[in-house]
């Protein structure tokens, strides 16, 4: 959103073997910048009440924390997307640091790249396959 609140861009997907004009999901942005400044606050609230319920908590588009696609308003598809930086290791540590008995796994949709790999790697957690996409021939 900008100043004004009025919304700029939304998420989506970009173009690829399953979409010709990517998927539109339309979705909110997270403010990473602000959500940084006060520390995940946020994040911190929301991984504190899953952790009271489950043993283990996936974070569901890891690719995410490294890169998104953000789409902006009023289009019609999600061509004219582009990749973003997102919080990487700053909001993993500060995960890890307020949760350090709590179990993570990083869902590692789809092909990573170079960026998303260093992040798991850096993270410390295991990562999970998608069947339907775990045997990539890019893979090595």
């Amino acid at each position: 959103m900008d100043d004004q609140c009025v919304t700029t861009a939304v998420s989506g997907v970009p173009p690829d073997y399953f979409a010709v004009d990517g998927q539109l999901w339309g979705t909110p942005l997270y403010n990473w910048d602000a959500m940084g400044d006060d520390g995940y606050g946020w994040w911190i609230r929301r991984i504190d009440g899953a952790g009271k319920l489950y043993d283990v908590i996936r974070i569901d588009h890891f690719r995410g924390l490294d890169e998104y696609w953000a789409v902006p308003y009023g289009d019609t598809t999600a061509r004219n997307g582009k990749w973003l930086p997102g919080p990487g290791m700053r909001l993993v540590g500060a995960l890890n640091g307020w949760f350090p008995e709590l179990r993570f796994i990083a869902e590692d949709l789809g092909f990573p790249t170079p960026g998303v790999a260093k992040l798991l790697q850096d993270s410390g957690w295991p990562g999970m396959k998608v069947l339907q996409f775990a045997f990539d021939s890019r893979d090595s």
